[in-house]
This record gives structure tokens, sequence and C-alpha cells, in this order.
């Protein structure tokens, strides 16, 4: 049983980390938003619009819009749903994954000042962004053979096996901004940003394998035999890169523009491998063991994202915006962390191996509206957006993204999937509402967002179908 069975929890630990643990390079878009109600409920077109709390976080060069200090704070709620197909030994095995993860996602603090007569405002963000919580359990009854000894000699049966299987992520990483915004000429706004990442996430995997009428290695007697695994991963990230963003602001239309440098997302991981082998309930020490694996680097080569968008003001009260981004992540490498020289006077050596990562380029689009009616208990804005995220990270197998193209997203955005992505490219689409109220001194913002996404992990052998629904809320207080 340790062989047969030991060898199939390493197949499962290895799709339970396709489906859980990699899902920080899998499932992630690396899409660095900016967060708030707001801009959500708008499909995070916001770029050119950066007017509110949250603009040294988008689009630094949108704080010259304000006049006085502001406060603000954000709260989020992911709820996702969807399966995993995994075809494997001949069985198909769905595996459904929901649950709840819910945290503070922003906090933001802006004021105005100024530095040797001229006018300049900065700011403080904090985003929660990377948002992950990915659930699967399932239970499997498969048979494998097994050399046993019977009347001391050794033959070998089939046993039939019950598998039980747990898995779960979340986490999710978070981005820090200083940043300030001043004039440049005339409309024109020039803002700078640093950002600084951190955030962790954990993810804990479970296998009990349990097999009845198994004998003794050397004997006749028969029992139950057990064999339980737990792995648990912990991840936690850093970085910093510059954000430089531009806004010119018209009667009618406002443009931004932006750039995100280039910079390592470090990935510092801790593995935790526990197996506990029984027999009739009791411990057999053969087999059980525990291994511990820290502090293993691992970064991501992040590359240069640059984003243009446009805002019109069809009206005084009504305005539409769209965002375009191209990031560069064809040519980005994964970096493994080999060894460490350790100098005792400080100056340490990593020696690191570089791996491809075949990841593809993609171009992002957004689109976004606002419509503020005045009432009597203050301006309600309803707000709608949509857009399409490819994910770098290609299918792993035929399946072509326009190939699937006979529903409603697909149909919107077919030309510019086959225009500016790969065919092999996962795609997340968003669909986004809110609404919210706005006093003179105090605005409450909602939102809410619907995304999916569909992607093979394994040459058909692991489908993947995504839905998440987000909730956001955000209070803005001004001083």
């Amino acid at each position: 049983m340790i062989r047969s069975l030991g060898s199939t929890a390493a197949l499962i630990l290895i799709l339970a980390g396709v489906i859980c643990g990699q899902s920080i390079q899998e499932h992630l878009s690396y899409d660095f938003v900016g967060g708030g109600a707001r801009a959500e409920a708008m499909g995070n077109a916001y770029v050119a619009l950066s007017d509110d709390i949250t603009a040294g976080a988008w689009n630094p060069a949108g704080l010259m819009a304000h006049e006085g200090p502001m406060l603000g704070a954000s709260f989020g709620s992911l709820t996702p749903s969807g399966y995993t197909n995994a075809n494997m030994q001949w069985h198909v095995w769905r595996n459904d994954h929901s649950g709840s993860l819910r945290s503070v996602s922003g906090f933001n603090f802006l004021a105005p000042v100024r530095i040797k007569g001229r006018p300049v405002v900065g700011s403080i963000s904090f985003t929660r962004s990377f948002e992950e919580f990915y659930s699967i359990a399932y239970n499997a009854v498969y048979e494998a053979p097994e050399y046993v000894y019977r009347n001391n000699l050794l033959v070998e049966e089939i046993f039939q096996v019950n598998r039980s299987t747990a898995g779960q992520l979340e986490g999710g990483v978070n981005i820090v901004t200083f940043a300030f915004g001043t004039r440049l000429y005339k409309e024109l706004d020039l803002g700078i940003g640093v950002n600084i990442y951190g955030g962790e996430t954990v993810s804990e995997n479970h296998i009990l394998d349990v097999v009845d009428g198994y004998p003794l290695p050397i004997g006749s007697q028969e029992g139950r035999g057990t064999e339980d695994y737990l792995n648990i991963d912990t991840s936690k990230f850093s970085g910093t890169n510059f954000t430089v963003g531009l806004k010119w602001s018209g009667e009618k239309i406002s443009t931004g523009l932006l750039v995100r440098t280039p910079f390592d997302l470090n990935r510092k991981q801790g593995l935790s491998l526990y197996r506990v082998r029984a027999f009739n309930g009791r411990p057999v020490e053969d087999g059980t063991d525990t291994t511990f694996f820290d502090n293993i680097l691992i970064k991501y080569e992040m590359p240069l994202m640059v984003t243009a968008g446009v805002a019109y003001r069809a009206r005084e009260n009504f305005v539409l915006t769209a965002d375009a981004e191209f990031r560069d992540f064809s040519g980005s490498k994964v970096r493994v962390r080999d060894s460490l020289k350790i100098d005792p006077e400080g100056n340490n050596e990593e020696f690191f191996t570089d791996i491809e990562t075949g990841w593809n380029d993609v171009f992002v689009m957004r689109f976004g509206s606002e419509y503020v009616m005045d009432t009597k208990i203050g301006k309600i804005p309803l707000r709608a957006g949509l857009g399409f995220v490819p994910l770098p990270t290609p299918n792993k197998s035929d399946t072509k993204t326009p190939v699937m193209s006979y529903n409603f997203p697909h149909m919107i955005f077919l030309p510019f999937v086959k225009l500016f992505n790969n065919d092999d490219t996962p795609i997340r689409y968003t669909f986004s509402v809110g609404t919210g109220i706005q006093w003179s001194q105090i605005f409450l913002e909602w939102a809410y967002t619907y995304s999916t996404l569909s992607r093979d992990y394994q040459d058909d052998i692991v489908l993947a179908k995504i839905r998440n629904h987000h909730f956001g809320f955000t209070f803005t207080g001004y001083f």
C-alpha cells in the first residue's frame, strides 16, 4: 500500500498544487488596479477620470482635482463559485469550489500642500489586490495494484482505495502607495507614486486514503490501512516599483496615461508536509513523517505596464470612460533561488535558476459609465462597467479562446481578442454595477462585480470554470 498509495498521493498533491497552490501563478491576472467602490462599479476604467479619494492608487496625476484633505476606507467581500473537472485514472472528478473572503480592502488619505509656492497634493493609499479564495472537496473510489505477502509468498493483488480530498487557498497581495500630483502645464497634470507590495496566501491540501482488507507486510492478518497527507503552503509577497501618470482635463474630454515600471514580485514560500500511516487505527512508524521546506524564494518578473484612458463627459452629470492597457509578459522569467551563501560580514550571495515562463503578452480593455441624479436626500450615482482582463499564463491544450465565442462577452470582444491577444490566452470577463449616496462632506459608495473565467490547466486533464462575486463598499469623508 505504501508504494501504490504513496505514488497516487503524490499525483494528487501535484493536482492540488495545480488547482490551489499554483493559483498565485495561474489564476492571478497581475491586474494592478487602484481599488475603491466607485472605480470598481465603473469596470475599473478609471485612469482618465481618477478624481476621488483613490486617485493616488490609480493615476496620481488626478490628485490635483482636490482642494482639501480627504480620508477614505473600503471594505471588500469575495464570494467565489464554479468548478474544476479533472480527468484522472479514467474518472471525471468534478470539484466545486466556493466560500468567502472578507477584509478591509482599502485605506486612503490625501491633502494639498505647497512646496516652494507650488501647489502639490500628496496621498497615501493601501489597496488589497490579487484577492483569492479557492476551495475543493471530493470523494473518489479507484483500484490500485499492490504486492503483498500471502502464505509467505509475495503476490500482486488489486485493492479498492477510498479517497477523501479537501483543499483551500485564501489571501492576496497588498499595495501601499505614496504619491503626489502637481500641475505641469495649464490643464496637464503630473503624478508620481511609489508602490510597496506585501501580503500573503495560505493553502491547505488534505488527502485521506482508506483500504479495507489489507494484510500486514508480513503475515496474513487483514485490517484497515490508512494514509493521511496534509500539505500547508504559506507564501509571503514583497516588491517595489514606481508609477508615473499624466492627466489632461478638457471641458468635455479628459485623457490619462499611466506607466508602471518593471519589478520583481518576490514570493517567499514555506511548505509543511505531514504524512501519517496507520493500520487498524494505530500509527505505523514506517511511512509516518513530517517534512518542512522553509525560506523558498521565487521571483516573478513583472514587466513594463502602460495604460491609456479617456473620459467623455456627455453631460454635466453623465460620463463615459474607457481604458486600454498593455503588459509585456512574453519575455518574463521566474527565478528560483537554489542556494544561499552566508557571509559573516553580511554580504550574502544568492544563486538562482532562471525559468522561462512561456507567458503571453496581454492587452486589457475596460469600459465604464456614471450617471448622477440630484435628489432631495442627496446625489445618487448609477454606475456600470465591463471589460476583459487576459491572464498571461496560457491554456495548456489546443483549446483556443476565439473558438469559444458563442456567448455575450466573446461576441463583443472577439475582434480585440484576435487582434491583440494570443489564441491560447484565457480571459477573465467582468461585469460591474454600483450606486451610493453623496452629501457635501460624506460619500458612501457600493459596487458589485461578477467575473467569469474558463481555462485549461493541463492538456484537457484539468479544466476550470471560475465564477467570482465581489462586493465593495467605500466611505469617504471631506475635512
